[in-house]
């Protein structure tokens, strides 16, 4: 996937400054995923494919899906104990969220390994997948691979306010 495959569904959208990415990167001491910031800058903060809602930077660092309440849930509610040789409970307290799905999977990385994103499974299974190596990978992988969603979804992007609410 590339992100000319991308296909926006409207021209209103909301648009990330890449210097969002730098000041968030300089506040957090790490970098985010190779891609995320052109993805950021073409696109913005938006839904993928009517099933992954993807965060701008100032949405992770503040926002109710942020960095300390992403910590806060995992550290209170880790369940994913048969994903722990993929990505084990200590080091899943420390990471961050990118983007989540409509059945409540969560793509996250560490702070360490910034370009290795991982997804959360938000299904009775509680698996923990490494996504892809980079953003456009991950991406790819949570759309195409048939692990999260039946692949064949069309690469549509809709602008959050024109999107019905995704649940967390």
């Amino acid at each position: 996937m590339t992100l000319d495959d991308i296909l926006p569904t409207a021209d209103e959208r909301y648009h990330s400054n890449p210097l969002d990415v730098d000041l968030v990167e300089q506040i957090l001491g790490t970098h985010f995923p190779a891609g995320y910031r052109e993805f950021i800058a073409r696109f913005g903060g938006d839904i993928l494919a009517d099933f992954v809602r993807i965060f701008p930077p100032r949405q992770i660092l503040y926002g109710s899906t942020g960095v300390e309440e992403l910590r806060h849930v995992i550290d209170e509610h880790w369940f994913w104990q048969p994903g722990a040789a993929v990505l084990a409970e200590t080091r899943g307290v420390e990471t961050m969220l990118l983007a989540d799905t409509k059945w409540g999977a969560e793509l996250v990385f560490h702070l360490s390994t910034p370009d290795r994103i991982y997804a959360l499974s938000g299904d009775e299974g509680r698996t923990i997948y490494v996504a892809g190596d980079g953003f456009l990978p991950a991406l790819e992988w949570a759309v195409s691979s048939g692990v999260l969603v039946k692949p064949g979804r069309e690469l549509s992007f809709q602008p959050w306010s024109f999107s019905p609410r995704l649940k967390r």
